[in-house]
């Protein structure tokens, strides 16, 4: 029976299958596992949706949307806010996330606003005291009139370096929901 599997075929079977992509798209991969390993190596990818509804109607509250003061005041540890211009600015945030509290500084670019609709946008920042690590966010804030109100859905990817990244999703997604709890 020369038909068992020897210790070579399961490092060779994966072989073809990635290779159907052609070898540039192959090499590339693992260009990019390569460049993954001597970096940080725990980047942390978090993906979260949350929605809760304010009494305000989309009128009032997309005025509270076009002021970065007053929305970062509602942000619970908010240290500081810096507008650099209307679609900057620069934010000191201190979060105690599970065991480890840090400062934040990030700075958060408008990508996109459509009125009384929806308004999109970056941050970028790294631990500044506390935990070390970096990160990166994009999140789409979108307003749906309601009868009694405003339904506020806030949908955000992060990927998370260093310290942040090895905590762990749970965790962080946790306090994401916590923030937005409080801020609204």
């Amino acid at each position: 029976g020369g038909h068992k599997p020897t210790g070579r075929y399961p490092r060779q079977r994966p072989i073809p299958s990635s290779s159907d992509t052609g070898l540039s798209g192959a090499n590339a991969g693992h260009a990019g596992e390569k460049h993954r390993d001597a970096g940080n190596r725990k980047v942390g990818k978090v993906k979260f949706v949350q929605e809760f509804q304010v009494e305000d109607d989309v009128d009032a509250l997309w005025k509270i949307f076009e002021q970065p003061e007053v929305v970062a005041e509602c942000m619970p540890g908010m240290e500081s806010i810096e507008v650099v211009d209307p679609e900057t600015f620069v934010v000191s945030v201190t979060q105690k996330v599970g065991p480890i509290s840090a400062t934040f500084e990030s700075r958060v670019v408008v990508t996109e606003r459509v009125p009384n609709d929806r308004i999109s946008f970056s941050a970028t920042g790294k631990a500044v005291r506390g935990a070390i690590g970096n990160f990166r966010a994009e999140s789409v804030v979108t307003l749906h009139p309601r009868s009694d109100g405003t339904l506020v859905r806030v949908e955000s990817e992060a990927a998370l370096a260093g310290v942040l990244g090895s905590i762990g999703q749970k965790i962080i997604v946790k306090q994401a929901e916590k923030i937005t709890e409080q801020f609204a």
